[in-house]
């Protein structure tokens, strides 16, 4: 895994981060489209949309590998770009819903 990479986060995981103490960056947005699950949404690539969120700094490898347990095989890591309002644009990992959006409400 590379090292050195932001996290974005749209959903749940923020408040877990903040509460293992980590402080965001700020705002960010990426490319795709936001389901309701209920209880948690999932980000997924394509469209023309943006999924708004917040960039954490880097996490070590212990606490990506934390994350990659706590969202399952429903979710995986990817890379992705990272919009912020500055303007710049950055390579982040983000997580991926992997199960079917059919007939799921987006958020």
């Amino acid at each position: 895994m590379k090292r050195g990479i932001p996290l974005f986060v749209y959903g749940t995981l923020r408040r877990l981060l903040r509460l293992r103490g980590l402080r965001p960056l700020g705002a960010a947005w990426i490319q795709g489209r936001l389901y309701d699950f209920g209880r948690y949404p999932g980000w997924r690539r394509g469209g023309s949309g943006s999924v708004a969120g917040e960039l954490f700094p880097a996490p070590s490898e212990s606490l990506l590998r934390w994350i990659d347990e706590y969202e399952g095989h429903r979710f995986r890591r990817v890379q992705v770009l990272a919009r912020r309002p500055q303007g710049d644009v950055l390579t982040a990992w983000a997580y991926e819903y992997t199960g079917s959006v059919g007939g799921v409400r987006r958020a």
